[in-house]
């Protein structure tokens, strides 16, 4: 069950947090938690974030749950390079173009981002070792011949009819179709 907090400026100044939890509040504004920049791990799963461009100075970021978040803005996302996982799943994104710079992600979630059908921008991410596009609109993964380092790859309930493009994927040991 899911706490009802609706406002988090009162934590602005717990300036030496690296662990933040929100998961399932009802908060809207983040913007009072840019100046966390200790934040290694970041849970902001089922809350009501649209707007999470306050994010992006939190370049310590190692770890940010953003799924099911009604996000209308994906750019600030471009300056959290040090990201390793991201979850972003039922995002509103067509495309991942706002990722293709976040080169130390090894493990990213965009399962249930129905309208997701382009991820040839994640041929530049070759530290994934996990990816989940389950329940995507996605039809074609031949960018994804270039993520060699993958060990999972979860395409469960897409479109996908040609998987030929995987085959050089030597490190591959779960593979959901």
């Amino acid at each position: 069950e899911s706490t009802h907090l609706t406002d988090v400026r009162s934590l602005a100044g717990l300036t030496q947090l690296h662990s933040l939890n929100l998961f399932g509040t009802d908060i809207v504004d983040v913007s009072s938690l840019a100046g966390l920049t200790q934040l290694q791990n970041l849970d902001l799963w089922y809350t009501r974030v649209t707007d999470g461009s306050s994010l992006a100075g939190l370049t310590q970021l190692q770890t940010l749950d953003m799924s099911h978040a009604p996000l209308t803005n994906m750019s600030f996302f471009t300056s959290l390079t040090e990201l390793l996982t991201l979850h972003l799943c039922g995002s509103p994104a067509t495309d991942v173009r706002f990722l293709a710079g976040l080169t130390q992600l090894q493990t990213l979630d965009l399962g249930y981002s129905i309208h997701l059908t382009d991820v040839s921008s994640l041929a530049s991410l070759q530290q994934l070792q996990t990816l989940g596009l389950n329940h995507t609109s996605l039809i074609d993964v031949s960018a994804l011949a270039s993520t060699t380092q993958l060990h999972t790859l979860n395409l469960n309930c897409t479109s996908v009819v040609d998987v030929s493009s995987l085959v050089g994927l030597s490190q591959l040991q779960t593979l959901n179709l």
